[in-house]
């Protein structure tokens, strides 16, 4: 463990001349071993590098949505992610997409918006896991824009109800209209159970032969 009035110069002094592994090469994260993947909901091992559709799993995404929070957890209540898609889907005229939009954070971490840019790969990995969560599910790649208009109005909403302490999402937003809705706290495991109806809703003749 590093002692906290370790500074990065100090560090730097203490291993000049050693070898420090900081990132994992690229190849190696591809490889389906089981240091590159994650245990699901349902007892399945996942590979984020490497997603395959026999892999992926609602259920899985249900629970994983339905218990991350917005905002990187500095809103008011807790508001999961798997909330806002539901929402999404309401007020969307693809509500499939929309309901889906946000399915790779099921996987990933959910990277705030000014962050995500900034790590190298990231982006690429999460459209290259949205794509293959889109052929699941039987949807056209990419992301319709009725997805991100409604997302963007989304968000504008709930900034009102859920980050009273701040004024705005940014000028990004100003003139962008609020959706006609109350967002109102949801216990996570009512939000996994209203995701998962709403996907049923949408997506009637889907069925999932790859689960545990």
């Amino acid at each position: 463990m590093i002692p906290p009035s370790l500074t990065l110069k100090a560090m730097a002094k203490l291993n000049k001349g050693k070898r420090v592994p900081m990132i994992t090469e690229k190849r190696d994260l591809m490889e389906r071993t089981e240091e590159n993947c994650i245990r699901t909901y349902t007892g399945k091992k996942f590979w984020p590098m490497d997603a395959r559709e026999e892999d992926i799993c609602i259920e899985d995404i249900a629970k994983a949505l339905s218990q991350k929070c917005r905002y990187t957890g500095h809103s008011c209540f807790f508001y999961s992610v798997a909330q806002h898609c539901v929402h999404a889907s309401e007020y969307c005229e693809d509500p499939r997409w929309a309901l889906m939009h946000d399915a790779a954070e099921a996987y990933l971490p959910d990277v705030s918006r000014p962050i995500k840019p900034m790590i190298h790969g990231f982006v690429e990995a999460e459209d290259k896991l949205l794509r293959v969560i889109a052929s699941k599910f039987g949807l056209e790649f990419p992301i319709p824009d009725s997805v991100h208009q409604v997302d963007d109005r989304l968000l504008v909403t709930e900034w009102h109800y859920l980050m009273p302490a701040a004024t705005s999402p940014g000028s990004k937003y100003q003139k962008i209209e609020r959706l006609d809705l109350c967002i109102r706290p949801c216990f996570p495991s009512l939000a996994e159970y209203y995701f998962l109806k709403r996907f049923h809703d949408l997506f009637p003749n889907y069925k999932d032969q790859n689960i545990g």
